[in-house]
């Protein structure tokens, strides 16, 4: 039997799994990091994104819990994250190829080269990395230098971007998976380390144990979702996104806006009890909880999508009382952040004021004052 939910319930419980239903209070905000972890890359978004979880956050408690190795910066599956350590093999590990016909696919996709040993090419730039990292912190360049060398030409080309010659950048990014590297924030920020030497406790890096642990994760974080979703998230081919989804538990087949799609089964009440959470709160751009491959439930116009995923430089997007009002992009003159409003899906004009209030904590964790905040 079908069951029928709306875009209201789903809403609300795809934000809830983000920690964007209550705010948690100050005692409780490192537990708002986990376990998608907070992206790094844009103004602050890591400090912006927690403050929109958390009550008590500061200016500078990112880089404190990054400095005290409470928490971890490193390059994942969805981008650059601060993580909690328990959560790195999820979405570094757990995201790697099954076996060797899942790599083979990811690289033929791409129009790699794979040879007639396609695990060598992950096992011997993973050996690769680790021998550079065993010297010291190493910046992505050199590592990805030391990769290089230690492949075959045949996975390699000349990047106009970077004038070099460099290995595939999707094959790199599965070996900094497979490696696990960390930033090494305090000692050289713009280099990276081993986290067996970085951490007291390293996570199982177990790729099984990894997927597992993933596929729960997007399944509490997407669903109602689809193989065909789960596929376009961690970046798989269709018969991995499949023979990972065969590992799913029990799932219950709902009707999410005339489509077709899963849940599991000890989830479906939660879901059905979804309520959308009181109170403002501003996502960064590229925050998690915009991350999901269902678009079509945060933004319905195909337009508005067009305003929140670009090609680059996205805004970021704000919540009032659970519905998603607007985007907003944050320009900096000196120490003033002047915002303009780009009004979505759930706008209403008396939003304006709540979200300025807002953003006015916003500007102070960057460190500025609030400015002019427009409306287009």
């Amino acid at each position: 039997m079908t069951v029928r939910v709306s875009r209201r319930q789903v809403l609300a419980w795809r934000l809830s799994a983000h920690s964007l239903g209550e705010r948690l209070p100050a005692a409780r905000r490192d537990e708002a990091v986990r376990p998608a972890g907070l992206r790094t890359g844009g103004p602050d978004s890591a400090v912006v994104g927690w403050h929109a979880r958390a009550e008590g956050v500061g200016p500078g408690d990112v880089r404190d819990a990054l400095l005290a190795r409470r928490w971890v910066e490193a390059p994942t599956a969805r981008g650059s994250r601060v993580l909690d350590p328990r959560d790195h093999a999820t979405l570094t590990a757990g995201a790697l190829p099954v076996d060797d016909g899942a790599l083979v696919d990811r690289l033929r996709r791409r129009g790699a080269a794979t040879g007639t040993d396609p695990g060598a090419l992950l096992r011997d730039g993973a050996a690769a990395a680790r021998e550079a990292l065993d010297a010291g912190p190493r910046t992505q360049g050199e590592l990805s230098q030391a990769v290089t060398t230690a492949l075959p030409p045949s996975v390699s080309a000349f990047c106009k971007a970077c004038d070099v010659v460099h290995v595939d950048t999707g094959l790199f990014g599965m070996v900094g998976l497979a490696v696990g590297w960390v930033r090494a924030v305090g000692a050289d920020d713009d280099a990276f380390v081993r986290p067996e030497r970085w951490l007291d406790a390293v996570p199982d890096r177990d790729r099984a144990t990894g997927a597992a642990a993933l596929l729960a994760w997007f399944l509490r974080a997407h669903s109602p979702t689809t193989p065909a979703e789960l596929a376009a998230w961690i970046g798989l081919g269709p018969a991995e996104a499949h023979a990972r989804w065969a590992r799913a538990p029990e799932l219950v087949e709902v009707d999410h806006d005339g489509r077709r799609a899963w849940v599991p089964v000890d989830q479906l009440d939660g879901l059905r009890a979804a309520e959308p959470a009181p109170g403002v709160r501003l996502l960064p751009p590229y925050d998690a909880a915009l991350e999901g491959p269902d678009r079509k439930t945060l933004v319905p116009d195909p337009a508005q999508q067009k305003v929140v995923w670009r090609m680059v430089a996205n805004p970021g997007v704000a919540l009032v009382d659970g519905s998603v009002s607007c985007a907003w992009r944050a320009r900096r003159h000196g120490r003033r952040l002047d915002v303009m409003l780009l009004p979505l899906d759930g706008w209403q004009p008396a939003h304006e004021r709540r979200i300025t209030e807002e953003l006015a904590e916003v500007a102070a964790l960057r460190g500025a004052e609030l400015g002019a905040v427009g409306v287009s």
